[in-house]
């Protein structure tokens, strides 16, 4: 069975059970994912695209329960760079000169 996306009124705002993860790491693997999305609730299914070679274009898709989280999901993790266990990894310090001055 599909799942339909459902609207919250607004025009063209959509949740869906299917999240569209890019800019992975290549060594990214399902185990990583659903590492990395099974504290939002229940994966039903991982996807990792790849080219003819076999290897990871950066992107996959998950699918999570429900649309509660995913829409949860996307919410805490968009933005955020994550290693090839599916742990969240913290952005850079900023770079700074020697004389104390922002890069």
């Amino acid at each position: 069975k599909r799942s339909q996306p459902t609207t919250n009124g607004k025009q063209g705002f959509h949740f869906m059970k299917n999240l569209c993860v890019k800019n992975l790491p290549e060594e990214m693997s399902e185990i990583g994912l659903r590492n990395l999305f099974q504290r939002f609730g229940r994966v039903m299914s991982i996807a990792i695209m790849r080219d003819r070679r076999g290897v990871s274009r950066g992107m996959a898709l998950v699918m999570l329960e429900d649309e509660s989280q995913s829409a949860s999901a996307a919410a805490e993790l968009s933005g955020k760079s994550v290693d090839e266990e599916g742990n969240v990894v913290p952005p850079p310090p900023p770079r700074v000169s020697a004389s104390g001055e922002s890069l």
